[in-house]
């Protein structure tokens, strides 16, 4: 079995999709990460390295590609990535795919706890890279972010604690 977990920047993605991936023994991979290990081997930062996919969509096609590769095995993994869902549901892998979503303030707020600064500072950091993004996915993939048609199941999560968030996910599956 395969479970997607998508949603935009702080709204616990990654957070769910580790302990619900610890809940079933099942492995666990994050679409971030492996843009992280992208942009580490390219010796940039990440803000430089998205900055180089919105001129260089082969940046974006390679993740995405690395991400299709993982959830093709299909067996006992969780795939966290905004787009995961997305790819799940093209390639008509069999899946669950979950989207999760808060509004933007209870995101900011949490993503300045993690990462540090301000929650409107994060929330302006946030605007601009969600823009830069759905655009990247309507230009390349022509897929509309805002759209939860491959979702099976979409979880309000602001006002959620993880483990919660995983409960809802396991009475699905």
């Amino acid at each position: 079995m395969l479970v997607t977990i998508s949603g935009l920047p702080g709204s616990g993605t990654t957070t769910a999709g580790q302990l619900l991936a610890d809940a079933l023994g099942w492995e666990f991979q994050s679409s971030g990460e492996l843009f992280r290990a992208m942009a580490d081997a390219r010796g940039v930062t990440l803000a430089e390295f998205g900055a180089l996919a919105e001129s260089d969509e082969r940046i974006d096609h390679e993740l995405d590609a690395r991400a299709v590769a993982l959830m093709r095995t299909g067996t006992g993994l969780v795939m966290e990535g905004r787009l995961a869902g997305w790819m799940a549901f093209r390639n008509r892998f069999a899946s669950m795919r979950v989207w999760l979503e808060s509004d933007s303030t209870t995101r900011a707020r949490r993503v300045a706890d993690r990462d540090g600064g301000s929650a409107a500072e994060q929330q302006a950091v946030m605007a601009a890279r969600e823009a830069s993004e759905a655009q990247r996915y309507r230009d390349y993939y022509n897929i509309e972010i805002g759209s939860r048609e491959p979702y099976s199941l979409v979880i309000n999560s602001a006002a959620l604690a993880p483990k919660a968030i995983v409960a809802h996910i396991r009475e699905a599956l």
